[in-house]
């Protein structure tokens, strides 16, 4: 039975088939002709083999095979004829062979393709000593590359790049063939079956759930090019993700310029974020590479046209050339991803500093981004810049961009002014639509129209690949559990960091400390003295903290001990009462208070409720905090990381997506932790230092998200220091009872105000005495022989060895 239509066949009463030129799993190509007009033609019949049938000796007119296949079939025919319909309208591009017609007939649907003369790049590179010179290649694959992009850029791939796909014309261009496994970029499209072909193939064809895109083709056609330049195809993609040994063109024989070389071998990354992700990226680092044509006149009419037009052209700038320079600045960049940095001036920054600075910052960027290849502004004391993307070359944008500075700047240049560099939190934001593990709630970031705040994570140990694919299934998951859209995605230029954005309305300290971290605790007023920990546990799949909602609807945690022999809730609880504490916390990682419980005697059995949540907006404990529940729950119960993560830099995104300059991300905060009675009490304390002694007091976060209190003396560090110490101290923390104000954050009193390395303080703390059960106040020094303390710290340590701090009643630590 033969299904293929015979030589002579006449289709839509025009195309007359010829002879077959080829066959693949969804159709069937012959050469035909337009008998009307007598044009050469390609044409493609869906023919979808194992799901359809046809004997041409009965019948043109092609069946399902299985009537329970035929929504199946039918949706895939309209596809078929859709990619026909969409790539018509490319008729004018020159890198590709153009679709002139499509049509239904005999029960399936047909494409009508240019018939190109020629042979196949694969025929060619055979005939051919099986190599090409490197830059008469790449040069010939820029019109194939910038069609590409155009279709691209309406949601088409190829997906089967490759030698035996392009064809080479007489005259030497390259045209690209065969769109028959060309899909639609939509959701249940791109995860539709995969078109493989070993060599030329990217990972993420062979996965049916795969994330396609542009960079799917850019593999291919990278990896042709590869077969161009060493004469031998690359190894397998799949090959590569076990034990990549892809030799470069150069070790493999090939004489190639390294920057010729550096685009191949980016195209052909098996991981697809770090390839190009456009082809218009591809193209655009070709153009780069290659050297400028030689362009010849071939007579002087040519010329003199040319001139006049020039003339012309002249005329006209003359009239508009004011209203360009007027828009040039804030247009320049229109149409090209920019990066937006700011470089502020320190406080201690004079004027005539800051004019330098304002200098030697322009003569940077002229070596930085290239001539005239940036904007700069002032506004205040701040530096403001925008300069393009692509200048970073997928380098992280912070380090780049503070090395670059520094070496440029020089340190003796430097020593006299200091400036802070911030800069626009740039990531790869993933679509939720093609990753293979989207989160719930994910979006891309320009579904907002509302102020959000962006987040960097990292994490502290070195992850496997498979550590790491876990961790972030976690984090979203958390994520999941806040009941609010995100966008998630990794840092421009080191994947290895998570960035998310969100509405800050689920969000303050405690949310984002529980997210990086798997721990919570039950404390008293400092977790550190004794405290019951609260985390995921293999054995019972879970933690011992659970939320429950009573038949009031009221809602709570309960801990519940997991082994008889867990007596911590019990230790916890006789301390807490020895010492005068009336209060369990439950407490996040860094010592955020989510929640209290009132106690009279010490906790025997082991169970313990917390009904009282300590979040300002929602108290009591209800459904309108029910996502709270949800979210600890989520944290502690049903996620894992495989290890803790820290905001490494944070920023406010505009409602337009732009990042907000000077912005505090707490100020937007849409979630506050009340404090505990102790640290209510230090807080109070401090308002009265700072309004009676005009001295400055201090509250600050680490990138742990720990929290920190502080009183600066702002003494000068000469040599009366260790005098000054000597008197202020004791009289302050006599005065105000220092010792006696009992918290979760250690209080440091800075003894100057302490620039960058330079640590010159003492800190005041309590501790428990495992002896006696009694928790004391402690009081130790830390001086860093580093900047000005250097010259004070042989005084400073003479003072602190003779240091009575047990006349103030605090025993002394020495480290």
């Amino acid at each position: 039975m033969n299904h293929q239509l015979k030589s002579g066949t006449i289709l839509d009463g025009r195309y007359r088939v010829d002879k077959v030129l080829g066959e693949g799993g969804f159709g069937i190509t012959y050469a035909a002709e337009n008998v009307r007009i007598g044009l050469k033609v390609a044409v493609k019949e869906f023919f979808w083999h194992g799901h359809m049938t046809r004997d041409t000796d009965q019948s043109l007119t092609a069946s399902i095979i299985n009537e329970s296949d035929r929504d199946l079939f039918l949706a895939q025919k309209q596809r078929f004829l859709k990619e026909g319909r969409t790539l018509r309208d490319f008729s004018h591009l020159n890198g590709i062979a153009h679709i002139l017609d499509s049509f239904e007939e005999n029960g399936t649907v047909y494409i009508v393709i240019e018939y190109v003369e020629g042979v196949t790049l694969e025929r060619f590179l055979s005939d051919h000593d099986g190599q090409m010179d490197p830059e008469i290649i790449l040069r010939r694959m820029l019109p194939l590359i910038d069609s590409l992009d155009t279709i691209h850029n309406t949601g088409v791939i190829h997906r089967d790049i490759s030698p035996d796909n392009i064809m080479v014309m007489p005259d030497g261009r390259l045209r690209l063939i065969d769109f028959g496994a060309a899909r639609q970029l939509t959701l249940d499209e791109a995860r539709s079956a995969a078109i493989a072909k070993a060599c030329y193939t990217p990972c993420e064809q062979y996965d049916k759930n795969g994330r396609q895109g542009p960079w799917t083709d850019v593999y291919a056609l990278c990896a042709t090019l590869y077969r161009c330049v060493t004469g031998a195809p690359p190894e397998s993609a799949i090959q590569r993700m076990f034990l990549d040994e892809l030799r470069t063109p150069s070790q493999m024989g090939a004489n190639i310029k390294p920057e010729y070389e550096a685009i191949i071998m980016k195209g052909l990354q098996v991981d697809a974020e770090k390839r190009y992700q456009t082809m218009q990226a591809l193209g655009s680092a070709i153009r780069s590479a290659l050297p400028e044509e030689k362009k010849h006149h071939s007579t002087d009419r040519r010329r003199l046209a040319v001139s006049f037009a020039a003339g012309a052209i002249f005329l006209a700038a003359l009239l508009c050339a004011w209203l360009f320079a007027r828009e040039y600045t804030s247009n320049k960049f229109r149409g090209i991803v920019t990066e937006r940095l700011r470089l502020s001036a320190s406080s201690d920054m004079t004027a005539a500093e800051f004019a330098d600075a304002q200098v030697a910052v322009r003569k940077w960027l002229e070596h930085f981004a290239g001539h005239n290849n940036y904007i700069m502004s002032v506004d205040g004391v701040h530096i403001n810049i925008t300069v393009p993307l692509s200048i970073y070359e997928d380098r992280e944008i912070v380090p780049t961009t503070a090395e670059s500075f520094d070496d440029f700047i020089g340190p003796d240049e430097k020593d006299s002014w200091t400036l802070k560099l911030s800069a626009e939190i740039k990531a790869n934001w993933e679509d939720p639509a093609t990753s293979l593990i989207a989160g719930k709630n994910q979006v891309l970031p320009d579904v907002f129209d509302e102020e959000t705040l962006v987040f960097i994570y990292d994490w502290t140990y070195t992850l496997t690949p498979g550590q790491r694919a876990n961790m972030i299934v976690d984090f979203k998951t958390r994520l999941d559990a806040l009941d609010v859209p995100y966008a998630f995605g990794t840092l421009y230029g080191n994947d290895n960091e998570m960035v998310f954005c969100l509405p800050p309305r689920r969000i303050g300290r405690a949310i984002l400390d529980m997210l990086g971290n798997n721990t919570l605790y039950l404390s008293g007023e400092s977790r550190w003295i004794r405290s019951v920990s609260l985390s995921y546990n293999d054995s019972i799949g879970g933690s011992a903290l659970t939320p429950f909602e009573s038949k009031d609807a009221a809602r709570g945690f309960r801990y519940q001990r997991q082994y008889d022999s867990n007596t911590d809730l019990e230790s916890l609880t006789r301390t807490l009462l020895q010492n005068g504490e009336h209060k369990v916390y439950l407490r996040t990682y860094a010592g955020y208070n989510l929640g209290e419980a009132t106690i009279d005697a010490p906790i025997l059995d082991g169970r313990l409720d917390i009904t009282t949540i300590s979040l300002t907006d929602f108290d009591p404990a209800d459904a309108e905090n029910a996502w709270l529940f949800r979210f600890v729950d989520t944290v502690l119960n049903r996620t894992n990381l495989p290890t803790n993560c820290y905001i490494r830099a944070r920023g406010v995104r505009g409602a337009d997506g732009s990042q907000l300059f000077g912005e505090d991300t707490a100020d937007h905060f849409g979630v506050y932790t009340r404090v505990t009675e102790g640290e209510s009490a230090l807080q109070q304390t401090l308002l009265r230092i700072e309004e009676e002694e005009g001295i400055q007091v201090s509250h600050w976060f680490d990138s742990y998200l720990s929290s920190y209190y502080g009183i600066n003396l702002d003494l000068e560090p000469n040599e009366a220091l260790v005098e000054n110490v000597s008197r202020i101290l004791p009289a302050l923390i006599e005065k105000y009872s220092l010792k006696d104000c009992r918290m979760e954050p250690s209080l440091f009193i800075l003894l100057i105000s302490e620039k960058s390395g330079e640590r010159c303080r003492i800190i005041l703390d309590h501790k428990l005495d495992y002896d006696t059960g009694e928790i004391y106040p402690d009081m130790s020094a830390i001086f860093n022989a580093e900047g000005r303390v250097a010259a004070c710290q042989e005084a400073l340590e003479a003072w602190w060895e003779d240091f009575d701090a047990g006349a103030l009643g605090y025993r002394k630590t020495n480290y």
